[in-house]
């Protein structure tokens, strides 16, 4: 997942995200972050929304940070998403953001649709 300042972000096995620069070709690394998962979190998919933040899904559920925060901070904050609706998230294996700025998570259980507005819908297997 690149951004439009050519940063290109990465999530790996256990925890760690690496930025880099394409421009000044330059590597910066962040190990398991606060408010990120317990441990052993795989990171499996990655969204930079038009709203330049990252969305992170992985084994251990969806977590979110500021890119801007992730690159300027020097104690950068992730905060876990909340399912919505009770539940806890299974494994997150997709996610993608429409032109209307709604944000889909393809999960373990089904889809979840975050909406601009903070309205969450639910599509659960059957």
């Amino acid at each position: 997942m690149a951004d439009k300042q050519g940063n290109i972000f990465i999530g790996t096995w256990d925890e760690w995200i690496f930025v880099f620069n394409n421009h000044s070709k330059t590597c910066r690394s962040f190990p398991a972050l606060p408010g990120g998962p317990g441990g052993g979190q795989c990171y499996r998919t990655i969204l930079l929304d038009s709203e330049n933040r990252l969305w992170l899904g992985g084994n251990e559920g969806l977590f979110r940070i500021s890119a801007d925060e992730l690159l300027t901070n020097p104690s950068p904050h992730m905060q876990a998403v909340n399912a919505g609706d009770g539940s806890t998230w299974q494994t997150v294996f997709a996610l993608m953001e429409d032109r209307n700025k709604n944000v889909w998570v393809g999960s373990q259980t089904g889809i979840k649709v975050f909406s601009s507005v903070g309205k969450i819908t639910s599509y659960i297997h059957q």
